[in-house]
């Protein structure tokens, strides 16, 4: 199953676990554990402790699945972004998850963004129900406007005499 980025974390899982079981659970039954670390021979490589919300259901479960690394989400992950000396740190943000076809509520930059950067460290926020492994580099190239470009009218009318 892909991950929806259109879903909250919360909800992804538990489309994993509707679909395996089929079942048709939602958020408002279920309580998600922090995930830990896991291995078996499918490639599963995370633990979750599920429960049932008090007044509902009863008693709590062990999941495994597999999260993934912040490169393995595309066929052709963006690590190469062209950034201007306007470029906000949402709008390299934005960029980057479009690249990388990432989840905005489970990754961070490592360091705070500026424009004079020619590198940036991308990581899967801790407890990251979608996504582990290591940082990612991302390269920043600094790009400077042509002026041809800038120009909406390049005639001008001259100066007038005094």
């Amino acid at each position: 199953m892909k991950i929806d980025v259109n879903k909250s974390a919360i909800d992804n899982v538990i489309a994993l676990i509707n679909d395996k079981n089929n079942t048709t659970y939602r958020a408002a039954e279920l309580v998600l554990g922090i995930p830990g670390a896991y291995s078996d021979a499918q490639g599963r490589n995370t633990k979750l402790q599920v429960s049932g919300r008090p007044g509902g259901l009863s008693g709590s479960a062990e999941v495994h699945y597999k999260r993934l690394g912040l490169l393995v989400n595309v066929a052709e992950p963006k690590t190469t972004y062209d950034i201007y000396d306007t470029t906000t740190e949402s709008e390299l943000f934005d960029a980057v998850l479009l690249g990388l076809g990432l989840h905005r509520d489970e990754v961070v930059f490592v360091q705070t963004y500026t424009p004079a950067l020619t590198n940036i460290q991308l990581r899967p926020k801790t407890n990251s129900l979608l996504y582990t492994g290591a940082d990612v580099t991302l390269t920043l190239n600094k790009l400077y406007p042509d002026i041809s470009n800038l120009f909406g009218q390049n005639l001008l009318n001259g100066f007038d005499a005094v």
